[in-house]
């Protein structure tokens, strides 16, 4: 049963590698999308402002938020 498993891992492990290989050479390149995708990260980043809250600050906030939407009933 063990082996079995471990083949299949491995054959499932081989699979992935070889498509990821495939997928690697795209035979084309959108510019105006790339640029567009450079705009829109400056554009957020932008919008964010700087961060001037500690981590812990902001991770507690995050989970009251998560805490108070799964009260609610929200998804």
């Amino acid at each position: 049963m063990l082996t079995q498993l471990r083949s299949g891992l491995t054959a499932a492990l081989v699979i992935l590698s070889s498509y990821s290989a495939c997928a690697a050479d795209k035979s084309y390149h959108r510019d105006d999308l790339a640029e567009a995708a450079i705009r829109l990260e400056g554009q957020i980043k932008s919008d964010a402002g700087p961060v001037t809250k500690p981590l812990a600050t902001l991770r507690r906030e995050a989970d009251a938020a998560f805490a108070r939407s799964s009260l609610l009933g929200s998804p």
